[in-house]
């Protein structure tokens, strides 16, 4: 019984190093031991697993409540959503450029992945990992957003746009 215990130990450990990144070195001159090392080996973490994605990705209609308009490229993100239509804030529009932007790990962070390049500032577009993803498409590319600039300073943060449609720009 305790064999099958070491056993069960051992494939643990084996898969461990695999999934941490430790490849398997060579023996030892004496023959007894095998080194293992790091690996020289870049992984690529995707923040979502695409088994998860494929897990709970819904149909395309549902997908975030989002509708494409497929001739004026014009994305519905949270216009129609309750908490975005409670915010006290005005809707407002702004052009500008969709850009990615580095995001911190980590409690306490609200690093947004995006962020709109206007001429007269540079604000964190707030999503979420379903929006981003079908925003994915505007990236790079020159924008008109129709959305809330909300004030996140009184929780450290700055001014966020909270994107109630987004459509392309390209003229």
């Amino acid at each position: 019984m305790q064999t099958n215990y070491r056993i069960l130990l051992i494939a643990i450990i084996f898969l461990g190093a695999g999934c941490l990144g430790c490849e398997l070195g060579k023996t030892t001159p004496d023959g007894l031991a095998t080194v293992w090392k790091p690996s020289t080996t870049l992984l690529r973490v995707s923040p979502v697993s695409p088994w998860y994605r494929r897990l709970v990705k819904p149909d395309a209609l549902s997908l975030t409540q989002a509708s494409m308009d497929n001739d004026r490229q014009t994305l519905t993100i949270f216009a129609e959503k309750p908490f975005y239509l409670e915010r006290p804030e005005p809707e407002i529009t702004l052009t500008g450029v969709l850009q990615s932007s580095p995001v911190r790990v980590g409690p306490n962070t609200r690093d947004m992945p995006l962020k709109l390049e206007t001429q007269a500032e540079t604000l964190s577009v707030y999503v979420t990992s379903r929006e981003e993803e079908i925003l994915d498409r505007f990236v790079n590319r020159k924008v008109r957003v129709i959305g809330k600039r909300v004030d996140q300073r009184a929780e450290g943060y700055g001014f966020e746009i909270w994107i109630g449609s987004i459509s392309t720009n390209d003229d």
